[in-house]
């Protein structure tokens, strides 16, 4: 059995920035049907939970969706489903959901995807056939929770989609390739959960076996950025989190790395274009 006492490096960074899933359609389409939405740029997804349909998105994208298939919208454009023209008298079942992300690190990733891509279902039968089998089976009940109980599994369903992509084009994602390197994903692993230790570029090429020319070469081919440019962002990114929940300036600094207060309110400023402080004080207003 693997060992799960630490998250991956791609799970702890899905944990922290925290999605949540909201379906706003989930219907049987019949006839002729066409729908055009013009896309709003919001993250989300199709699910076809019945028979099929048409998908035109552009150039890009010109196909034909089958029971199972998804559509991963990043940041949704403007496209077109409709009926099967080669199965005019078929029902079309259709889940769509949105997703949103709390923290704002998450532009990070989705930036790092294609704006819109297909999952199909011969590809990821393992898991899509559970999940639509409990998203169906809710599908037909009235009891209460139903719609929290189809969102949280809308939720699975993206994070599924992501991994996927993730497993299958990882050559073209750039940061996110990062995850799939075994190597490269176990130090990032480590310092995602000991952000505080004191990382170089020389301590992350040993815990990964390599000489530093070597590793510090192949995370820039990779990803375009250095391990150092890494560290710092991960560092940002639960700084943020940790301010959000409260945390004091001073104690943040210290979980993040950091020797002095200054410092780390430096480097989140150049990070983030606004101080700790002014994050901790919209906070609190919010909050009020």
């Amino acid at each position: 059995m693997p060992d799960r006492t630490n998250m991956d490096a791609f799970s702890t960074l899905m944990q922290h920035f925290n999605l949540e899933a909201s379906v706003y359609n989930n219907s049987r389409l019949s006839g002729d049907w066409n729908v055009h939405k013009l896309g709003n740029g919001r993250c989300g997804f199709h699910m076809i939970t019945h028979g099929c349909c048409h998908l035109s998105v552009g150039d890009e994208i010109n196909t034909t969706l089958e029971y199972g298939d998804l559509v991963i919208f990043t940041a949704e454009v403007e496209h077109q489903l409709y009926a099967c023209p080669q199965v005019p008298a078929s029902d079309t079942g259709l889940l769509c959901a949105n997703v949103n992300f709390s923290h704002v690190g998450s532009k990070m990733i989705l930036n790092a995807l294609p704006k819109v891509f297909v999952v199909r279902s011969e590809s990821n039968h393992q898991w899509v056939e559970a999940i639509q089998s409990m998203l169906l089976s809710e599908n037909t009940q009235t009891s209460f929770g139903t719609d929290v109980i189809l969102n949280r599994l809308s939720e699975l369903v993206f994070i599924y989609a992501l991994r996927q992509e993730l497993e299958a084009k990882s050559e073209q994602i750039g940061l996110l390739a990062l995850y799939k390197h075994q190597g490269i994903n176990q130090v990032l692993t480590e310092v995602h959960n000991t952000p505080e230790a004191s990382w170089t570029v020389e301590s992350m090429a040993s815990f990964a076996a390599m000489s530093r020319t070597r590793f510090a070469n192949l995370f820039k081919q990779l990803s375009g950025w250095t391990p150092m440019e890494y560290l710092t962002w991960w560092r940002m990114q639960l700084a943020w989190s940790k301010l959000q929940a409260g945390h004091k300036v001073y104690q943040v600094a210290q979980s993040s790395g950091y020797r002095s207060e200054a410092a780390f309110s430096r480097a989140f400023s150049r990070h983030f274009k606004v101080s700790a402080q002014d994050v901790k004080r919209q906070i609190k207003s919010e909050l009020a």
